[in-house]
């Protein structure tokens, strides 16, 4: 049988990827306890993020991570299409893996 269930490191970066942040208390509420251990993993790979704050949220004190970057590679695109040419130009595409 497959695991269909997404690990805590995959729900966090879908997270970041979807709003560029998460809080310690989201994370606890979906029963992810080791939130710093998988965002200093996530710093070895590439990710950068703002220094890590606490603020209120929603009338609780929470502490939140900011994603700054994330690992990019380098990817040619379709530019445009004249006379059955095509131009391609390359860009920057960030790495959620």
């Amino acid at each position: 049988m497959v695991n269909k269930e997404k690990s805590h490191k995959e729900r966090v970066l879908g997270k970041l990827k979807r709003d560029r942040y998460i809080t310690r208390n989201e994370c606890l509420d979906n029963r992810i306890t080791r939130l710093a251990s998988i965002i200093d993993l996530l710093k070895k790979h590439g990710y950068t993020f703002e220094k890590g704050k606490s603020e209120v949220v929603r009338g609780r004190k929470d502490f939140i991570y900011r994603l700054e970057t994330a690992p990019t590679r380098t990817v040619k695109v379709v530019d445009r299409i004249e006379n059955g040419t095509a131009y391609t130009k390359e860009v920057q595409q960030e790495l959620f893996k």
